[in-house]
């Protein structure tokens, strides 16, 4: 997060929202948010505004009452003035919730602890009957250290009086919202931390206007707002592709030798170890890594299988290109195998060479990082960075990688067989399920990243697929495939909507890691059988053109699907069953 907004900065963001609401598009806003505060929120809205702005996304916003955030829990609709929202935040703090029991506290009253309590257990209660009936996302603060005019936490009794009741109430809060699975929590607590208390604070707009924090806080405070906002509404990148001289390792291996680059405990070679260590918790968070080296192959694969200070193992890598081609043409290639778009690619690397061919051949599509030149440099700036924000980790992320190994011999498979004999030979394994709770994330994410074999490429959000699931004229499936080379995990979904005797396809989507393998009419086909059991005779559907999604363009009229006013239709019973060689499975 940039904590150094200059005051040149603070007033160009302010130009840029004035003339973002003048423009008449502004009206076409993608998310309108709801802001509800403890203390005067609206200043934060053109930070946040421009930040949302530069993620891709168009806001607008709605206000609730100055320290209303109780009433707003109970009636969103009226605080907010009847403006449908998409997204509530809530951002409170002590002074206006727990100032009395903070205070008595202060004074020695061992019950205050205990008031105190029962006050944040009233209000956790608010936000979880809010979450019940709101469909939307809701994104709840951590409160900030507390400033009374009483005290200060250069005090030195402060650990056993504020700073003790802070601590505790914050545990407090975080164990009540930690239970609220659909609510998400934005730290800002630990943002003053890292910004610094006195520097966030502006006494004198505190007793002008109720608002107690200083612009570049709130700027601050915006640009985080923005990336939890972002990571609900939008994908996150999906690969990163580095460089491996002086970039995952210090030195060049076919110049230096394996005892002549740095890696290891001491400096600058513990910088190159941290640096890999990063690559690793973005893997764990279902990122890819791949290698785009210009280098001899057997040198890269000698440093992985015989450097002890690797903390990188080859089985990490999802795919690599190490020869001496134009990185860009290699970088198309990975994409190809992977089944990702361009603009799903991180590139990391210490050339400015190979870092503005990049940029030159993908027209800022690919998000490029040069590594600095001071080692000591790369972790931290590479975490200021919010490529990979996820609010949530699924299995399938888990096992990307595994994913692609598995891929890579189901390739080699395929160019030594017929078609019909690969199907035949894979043993495909697929099950149809009503998902729950357990799944949103990984189908949330299926819904808003599949591009090529999508239907309508309609986008939800987690929040809106909860809402479906929990409707009683709306049915969820998802399908989980695996074969005799391994698990692919949930890789299709479909959504319906009851209509009378029939059964409105919405959503019909599977990843294109499964596609002309029979899978796509086996879900089909189980969805048939669910919507007998539940007595619908018909399905509809539609096919809504994007500029990617022309593999799923014939899909409907092949499986039987015929005009019928505005949309296809299909008999139940004429739909085509799952091919021969597919076990299938429906779980409901």
């Amino acid at each position: 997060m940039n904590t150094n907004h200059s005051a040149a900065d603070l007033k160009k963001i302010k130009s840029v929202w004035r003339e973002h609401i003048a423009d008449s598009r502004c009206s076409d806003a993608q998310i309108t948010i709801g802001l509800a505060s403890t203390f005067t929120i609206e200043p934060i809205i053109p930070y946040l505004g421009v930040s949302l702005l530069e993620s891709g996304l168009s806001p607008r916003f709605a206000t609730g009452p100055y320290n209303q955030i109780h009433q707003t829990c109970l009636e969103p609709a009226a605080a907010f003035e009847g403006v449908a929202v998409d997204c509530i935040c809530i951002i409170w703090r002590m002074e206006e919730i727990l100032e009395p029991d903070l205070t008595s506290w202060c004074r020695g009253e061992d019950s205050a602890l205990d008031h105190a309590r029962a006050r944040l257990a009233e209000l956790a209660s608010l936000i979880s009957g809010l979450a019940e009936k709101f469909d939307g996302s809701i994104i709840v603060s951590t409160p900030p250290y507390p400033s009374l005019a009483q005290t200060s936490i250069s005090d030195l009794d402060n650990p056993k009086t504020i700073g003790f009741f802070h601590n505790q109430m914050l545990g407090v809060w975080l164990d009540f919202m930690t239970q609220l699975e659909t609510v998400h929590v934005i730290d800002v607590e630990g943002m003053q931390r890292n910004f610094g208390l006195v520097a966030s604070q502006d006494t004198r707009k505190s007793y002008l206007y109720r608002q107690p924090y200083t612009e570049n806080f709130l700027a601050s405070l915006a640009g985080q707002l923005a990336r939890v906002i972002r990571a609900i509404k939008l994908p996150m990148k999906k690969c990163v592709a580095v460089d491996c001289d002086n970039t995952l390792w210090g030195g060049v291996i076919g110049e230096d030798g394996l005892a002549g680059i740095q890696l290891g405990q001491d400096f600058p070679g513990s910088a190159f170890r941290d640096f890999q260590k990063l690559l690793l918790h973005w893997k764990d968070r279902g990122v890819m890594i791949v290698l785009l080296s210009k280098n001899n192959e057997d040198d890269v694969w000698e440093v992985f299988n015989k450097h002890d200070s690797m903390e990188l193992k080859r089985s990490d890598i999802a795919a690599w290109r190490i020869d001496w081609n134009p990185k860009a043409a290699n970088l198309k290639e990975l994409a190809d195998e992977l089944n990702i778009g361009i603009d799903s690619f991180v590139f990391i690397d210490d050339s400015p060479f190979e870092i503005e061919q990049m940029q030159e051949t993908y027209a800022g599509n690919v998000v490029c990082f040069q590594i600095p030149e001071e080692s000591a440099r790369i972790v931290d700036q590479l975490k200021s960075r919010n490529w990979f924000d996820t609010l949530s980790v699924s299995d399938e992320d888990k096992k990307r990688t595994e994913m692609m190994a598995s891929e890579r011999e189901r390739a080699t498979l395929n160019q030594s067989l017929t078609h019909e004999e690969f199907i035949a030979s894979l043993e495909l394994e697929i099950n149809v399920f009503t998902i729950g709770e357990e799944h949103l994330g990984r189908v949330t994410q299926l819904i808003n990243k599949t591009n090529q074999f999508n239907l309508t490429t309609i986008r939800r959000t987690e929040d809106e697929v909860r809402a479906l699931i929990n409707s009683d004229k709306s049915v969820v499936c998802a399908a989980h495939v695996r074969d005799r080379f391994g698990d692919y995990g949930i890789t299709g979904v479909a959504i319906a909507t009851a209509i009378e005797n029939a059964w409105d396809i919405d959503t019909f989507l599977l990843s294109c890691r499964v596609l002309g393998r029979g899978v796509e009419t086996a879900v089909l086909s189980a969805l048939a059988e669910h919507a007998k059991a539940n007595g619908v005779t018909t399905f509809q559907g539609r096919f809504i053109p994007t500029a990617k999604n022309a593999p799923a363009k014939n899909f409907l009229s092949s499986h039987g699907f015929a005009e019928s006013g505005d949309v296809l239709s299909v008999d139940i019973g004429s739909v085509p069953s799952a091919p021969a060689a597919v076990q299938i499975r429906l779980t409901q």
